[in-house]
């Protein structure tokens, strides 16, 4: 039995059978595993096994703790099959990923949205430097600067 996170021995092939382009994609933001274990009915270790192996490009693992558990989101429009979108490169997916092009930092909880992780997580990551912020009139703010390099060290490659 393969272990979360430890690739198969028989790696599923990208794009699974079956899967159909006509969902509308929406926003383009963040979704944990279970979306794509739910979307192509396969095992969790088939979705690890794609993301080990690189076949899923856009994948990150934004947990607090960085070790051999891992907390992975997936870019919603890479789950369907689009060359377009496996083409982009990386600056141009986090873009899409965090919105709020002109905005410099952005509230806890439209982070906390964007990662698909409660306040509390928002807050951790700020006390461990993973991300910058700052509480003012009792909002955390997290500067958008730090969520692109955190969205770009954090890329499961």
């Amino acid at each position: 039995m393969t272990q979360p996170g430890q690739p198969s021995q028989t790696t599923p092939t990208w794009p699974p059978v079956g899967v159909r382009e006509t969902v509308s994609l929406g926003r383009g933001g963040l979704v944990d595993v279970q979306t794509a274990v739910d979307l192509w009915a396969l095992p969790l270790s088939a979705v690890l096994a794609l993301i080990d192996s690189g076949q899923l490009r856009w994948a990150w693992d934004i947990g607090v703790q960085r070790g051999p558990v891992r907390e992975i989101r997936l870019w919603q429009r890479e789950l369907f099959p689009a060359e377009l979108v496996r083409a982009m490169d990386l600056h141009n997916v986090i873009e899409v990923v965090i919105g709020h092009a002109t905005e410099r930092r952005l509230r806890g909880k439209d982070v906390g949205r964007i990662l698909l992780v409660s306040d509390k997580t928002v807050q951790d990551l700020v006390a461990s430097s993973d991300l910058s912020g700052a509480v003012e009139d009792r909002v955390l703010w997290v500067t958008r600067s730090s969520l692109v390099t955190f969205l770009t060290n954090r890329l499961i490659l």
